[in-house]
């Protein structure tokens, strides 16, 4: 595996057809970590032992820290954004569906903050999508005001781990057309 590979091989190569690490074919580099990490989180989790070989390409390719870090960042965003598409597909949240979203984040080492701006956005999207289509012939049927009354209870207002608690506003009520 990369594991065997020492800094000393690749500086060889990279001497034999005069490639200047730190300046040449920086978009390869990073393309190869990244889907070296893509690989990795497959199963939807990276574990110690695939950090560590993650990290050890990162050296050999001489990819910066910050350029390690945006890629990690980059793919479990993409994962990550993919399986809350997924659990939010009936525009409803179980609790089931929010633990394993939790999980997720926390098995590909999804920073907290991108989390949150995910999870914020896909919900902002539910709910403009779900009010889109409730009102696009101008007129709200019951079914559709029910719907429009029940995402925010289906989807949280306040996101996992954010511990910071705000009171949430009561629910508006929707003039209905008759049936």
């Amino acid at each position: 595996g990369i594991e065997n590979v020492s800094m000393q091989q690749v500086d060889e190569i990279a001497t034999r057809y005069r490639i200047r690490m730190l300046k040449d074919l920086k978009d390869e580099r990073r393309g190869l970590c990244g889907d070296f990490l893509r690989y990795c989180i497959e199963d939807n989790r990276l574990d110690t032992g695939e950090s560590d070989r993650l990290q050890h390409l990162r050296l050999h390719l001489r990819l910066r820290e910050g350029d390690g870090a945006g890629i990690q960042r980059d793919v479990a965003s993409s994962v990550y954004e993919t399986q809350a598409d997924e659990a939010m597909r009936d525009r409803k949240l179980s609790d089931q569906e929010q633990e394993s979203l939790e999980r997720l984040a926390r098995d590909i080492q999804l920073p907290d903050e991108v989390r949150r701006s995910i999870f914020a956005r896909k919900s902002h999207e539910i709910m403009q999508s779900a009010l889109d289509e409730a009102i696009d012939d101008a007129r709200l049927s019951p079914p559709e005001a029910a719907e429009l009354e029940a995402l925010p209870i289906t989807l949280p207002r306040k996101h996992p781990h954010n511990y910071e608690h705000r009171p949430s506003p009561p629910p508006r009520r929707l003039a209905c057309a008759s049936a």
